[in-house]
């Protein structure tokens, strides 16, 4: 800062120097960066001359823009977060109401209630039928796609490695139209009498 140019023949730390030594002076150029960077105010260091002038008003738009996209930014989550948090309790609402108009047990409506939360605040992986965008691709790419997805789990059984070794392309179609995720917690059953699996 000693060696810029200046237009005035005077430097802002010209004052500070008359103030105090040199750690007067670090503070003074530390608190100055900070109220430009957050748009804190003026302080009582000012340009005197263009040099400081130019580099003031850059700073004072960098931290416009900074402290913008951060609020933005910090806006966007809690936005995202309410908007969460009221679907999730409409539909705790609506199962309520749903309970109470088939006039469920009040223990049963209790449990009920208690594991649609806990599941909701588990947060599942998403599933394929939940992105839509993966319906745009072609045969062979979801035929890729599915592959990569299942053929680890089903080369885990030897029948699987067998036929692999025998057909490749047989295998993946398999993984293709006849495989899929089931994400279960503890409680829940697979498979149910009388149904088909």
């Amino acid at each position: 800062a000693r060696s810029m140019p200046t237009d005035t023949g005077r430097r802002w730390f010209d004052q500070s120097e008359a103030q105090g030594g040199a750690e007067y002076e670090y503070f003074t150029a530390f608190h100055w960066s900070v109220s430009q960077w957050t748009s804190a105010g003026a302080i009582d260091v000012a340009p005197v001359n263009t040099a400081e002038r130019v580099l003031n008003i850059l700073l004072v738009l960098f931290g416009l823009l900074f402290g913008g996209s951060v609020i933005s930014s910090l806006s966007a989550t809690m936005m995202q977060f309410r908007m969460l948090r009221q679907e999730q309790t409409e539909k705790l609402s609506t199962v309520r109401r749903f309970l109470a108009q088939h006039g469920v047990a009040q223990v049963l409506a209790v449990q009920i209630q208690r594991q649609i939360r806990e599941r909701m605040s588990t947060g599942q992986p998403l599933m394929e039928r939940e992105v839509p965008a993966l319906g745009l691709l072609s045969t062979s790419l979801l035929t890729k796609l599915r592959a990569n997805m299942f053929e680890a789990c089903c080369l885990h059984y030897p029948l699987f490695r067998w036929w692999r070794m025998l057909d490749r392309g047989a295998v993946e179609v398999l993984c293709r139209d006849a495989a899929e995720f089931a994400f279960l917690v503890p409680g829940d059953h697979l498979f149910s009498v009388n149904t088909d699996s």
